[in-house]
Formats: structure tokens, sequence, C-alpha cells
């Protein structure tokens, strides 16, 4: 977290993760936890989660290819997991409110 994310907007999240969903690892060295351990964890957590399964893979990932590249493991036993959870875009129009108070900005701010 130190190297990696310091200056990250998500680092708080990142951390997150760490503290509450991989708590059961905290305990574990890097180079015991087992690609089955890890599928089983994300597959709990697409059950009830499936977006914030894939973001939970997504960290654990980071950790792991982080760990390859400081030679502290050999090999990522995430690499090449695919994302559980399906995930559709969202898609947002502003209202006619929200549009009428953002040219009421724009009138303000004057031409560029």
């Amino acid at each position: 977290m130190h190297d990696h994310a310091k200056d990250l907007r998500r680092r708080e999240e990142y951390q997150r993760k760490i503290d509450v969903d991989l708590a059961d690892w905290h305990d574990c060295q890097i180079a015991d936890i087992k690609r089955a351990d890890i599928k089983d964890l994300i597959r709990v957590k697409v059950r009830t989660a499936p977006v914030a399964a894939n973001r939970l893979l997504s960290v654990i990932s980071k950790i792991f290819n982080w760990a390859v590249d400081e030679d502290i493991i050999d090999t990522s036993p995430a690499m090449r997991l695919k994302r559980p959870g399906k995930e559709t875009e969202r898609e947002r129009s502003l209202s006619a409110e929200e549009i009428k108070i953002v040219c009421g900005v724009f009138d303000g701010l004057g031409y560029p």
C-alpha cells in the first residue's frame, strides 16, 4: 500500500478490502495462499455482490502481481482468473432542472 497505492484516489477502498474482505488471510504467508483459496473467496462474494467481487479480484490480482514483481513469490495464483460478476454500464442524463442549473452556472462563468 505504501509503494503502489500511496497516490491513488482509491487507496482507502483498497485498504478497506484488505482489512475486511481479506481478513482471514492476514495471518497467512502470501506463498501459502492458493488459487483455490482465491476462487472460494470470490465465489462467496459474488453471491451477494457481483460487482464488488470483481473489484475484490482486482485488488487480489494487484497484490499478487506486486509480490511477483518483488520476487516474494514466483507466480501469481490470481493470474488469468475471470471476473465472476456481470457488469452493465450505467447511463445517466441530466434532468431539465439540472440542465437549468448547469446553464446558469455556465452563463455566470462567461466565455473561456
